[in-house]
């Protein structure tokens, strides 16, 4: 997939260190990016609408925007309306606007074409995105228009939003994504015998083109971009609105992790556990949660010199004695214990995914060796096609 990158490049350059893009701007970005937006026609006030040809918009009704770097959100300040394609109308709506939101830096109007989709759920979608600074550039698609907040906080969860990164989502991955999505249903499958409103290829490619805007744009200048809603319209795809903020933001410096592993932390197959006593302790209720969700017993092992069995579970004496390569590996040991335990889980290429219970890993004296040895494995792990295990914990 591919996106006219030099002529979003210029169209950030000449914001001239704006926060955020015009309207007029998105739309340029929309175009290289080859997601359609309505035809429009831009006047700079009241008396260039008089004027202003708008005969190419076609239909009974256009709609009238004020574009301003200060009114990020139109319809809240009564910014948008749809009002009929006559030239007296079209000038009194900017004449109105004028006058209401004159306190704000107006750049001028947009007179765009009325787009007319179907309303029902399922014709309205957002897509974002987002800079983080855990996971780098993310990109969301969820149900958009004016009751994006309210369908997410209501639809099942795992149903109402998709969340991708350009480090490691494929379009295999977007497509499944989507067909578990709610909206992404709606929008894809024949539902009581009616053909889908929009092909799947299409709502793959429009997440692919946010993709690669993120990984070439994100974080600097690019650190927000969100088109809500994009609508379904005639079996295409429609931004109605495009919102992108701009800043100077920063990659962290730290090592490349292997992201595409995140799976293997979130939804392990496989676990194994250090650190389970007898008596409850934190090692303890980690085992007795997994056990109580139905986490398959015969793939869970714990760390247990002295033991074969713990709680239904195979216990092995040591890391090493391990008998696959476990998805996760939760570590709750001391943090003294901790260094010497990830070096034997890298070193010896045991689990995928790792989870750290105790902070302070290089706070211990005494520990400096054996940290410099567990960062040594790091490295020539991360380095290798296997690339390690993720990590994750408190410190």
């Amino acid at each position: 997939m591919t996106i006219d990158a030099a002529r979003v490049r210029r169209v950030l350059d000449a914001a001239g260190g704006r926060a955020v893009l015009l309207e007029t701007e998105g739309l340029e970005v929309l175009a290289a990016l080859g997601i359609g937006a309505p035809a429009h026609v831009f006047v700079r006030d009241s008396r260039e609408a008089a004027t202003a040809e708008t005969t190419a918009l076609c239909g009974d009704r256009v709609v009238v925007k004020v574009i301003s770097p200060e009114i990020l959100h139109k319809s809240d300040v009564g910014g948008v309306k749809v009002v009929e394609h006559r030239r007296d109308a079209i000038v009194a709506t900017v004449a109105d606007m004028e006058a209401r939101l004159g306190s704000h830096e107006i750049v001028g109007f947009t007179i765009n074409r009325f787009v007319r989709f179907d309303a029902a759920i399922g014709s309205e979608i957002i897509l974002g995105l987002r800079w983080t600074d855990d996971f780098g550039p993310v990109v969301t698609l969820g149900a958009g228009g004016i009751y994006t907040e309210f369908l997410a906080e209501n639809f099942r969860p795992g149903r109402e939003i998709g969340v991708f990164s350009p480090e490691v989502t494929t379009n295999a991955d977007i497509e499944e994504a989507i067909g578990r999505l709610a909206i992404g249903r709606l929008a894809t499958s024949r539902l009581r015998g009616q053909a889908p409103r929009i092909d799947m290829a299409a709502l793959v490619a429009a997440v692919r083109r946010f993709l690669v805007l993120a990984s070439e744009f994100a974080p600097d200048p690019i650190v927000e971009c969100e088109i809500n809603p994009l609508v379904i319209a005639d079996g295409t795809l429609v931004a109605l609105d495009m919102l992108v903020k701009l800043g100077p933001g920063a990659r962290p410096a730290r090592p490349a992790r292997p992201l595409g592993k995140l799976r293997h932390l979130l939804e392990p197959k496989s676990a194994a556990i250090i650190g389970v006593s007898e008596k409850l302790n934190p090692g303890r209720i980690i085992l007795n949660n997994l056990v109580r969700e139905g986490f398959d017993r015969s793939r869970i092992y714990v760390v247990k010199p002295g033991s074969t069995d713990v709680a239904g579970c195979r216990a092995v004496p040591d890391i090493a004695s391990l008998p696959e390569k476990v998805d996760l590996f939760i570590l709750a040991i001391a943090a003294a214990h901790t260094p010497q335990a990830i070096t034997d889980i890298v070193e010896g290429q045991k689990a995928e995914s790792i989870i750290v219970i105790p902070g302070g890993l290089e706070e211990k004296s005494g520990t400096e060796a054996i940290v410099g040895r567990m960062r040594e494995a790091l490295a020539s792990a991360r380095a290798s096609a296997w690339q390690g295990p993720l990590i994750n914990g408190g410190n």
